[in-house]
């Protein structure tokens, strides 16, 4: 909840505008990002100043899991009345025919609880690809809130900004 908050009331470079794709600019670095991994990491990394807009899609499917897991869990507790199926995912009671909670929900749940640890893990292993061969600072970014850019990176997104904020 509170990243979700953060994405609308923090700074820019932590603004949902800059961690979710929106705009052609943005999509177009998700491009040749998602190029420059299927290279294996080969030739001139894509230069952004804060978030990567590839990664940044594919946060935008990790809150939906985080939502989804957020109202099927509290869906099935609050409507869980007897103790010891909720552990195991037994059935706890029926409502008229249906038992609940019923298995598409338990399913639903499963499948979120997978999608946010598969997230994490992917989440790990670019960070320390991203951090091997670009030598950005990446990960003590996140903590510091300074990324590392050589003179030519830091030329190439100054010239990015000045176009953008060009009438």
């Amino acid at each position: 909840l509170f990243r979700i908050k953060y994405l609308f009331t923090g700074p820019p470079a932590s603004h949902w505008r800059d961690v979710l794709p929106h705009t052609r600019a943005q999509f177009r670095l998700g491009a040749d990002t998602l190029k420059y991994y299927l290279s294996g990491f080969k030739g001139k990394a894509p230069v952004y100043f804060s978030h990567n807009p590839l990664a940044g899609a594919f946060d935008s499917v990790l809150f939906i899991a985080f939502i989804s897991q957020s109202v099927s869990g509290l869906t099935m507790f609050l409507f869980h009345e007897e103790e010891g199926g909720h552990a195991n995912h037994e059935v706890t009671h029926t409502h008229g025919a249906e038992a609940w909670p019923p298995e598409w929900l338990l399913n639903m749940h499963d499948i979120g609880a997978a999608v946010i640890i598969l997230f994490v893990l992917a989440h790990f292993i670019a960070l320390g690809a991203h951090d091997l061969f670009e030598r950005r600072g990446l990960v003590s970014s996140m903590i510091s809130g300074r990324k590392f850019f050589n003179d030519e990176e830091l030329k190439e997104l100054e010239d990015k900004q000045r176009l953008k904020n060009k009438p």
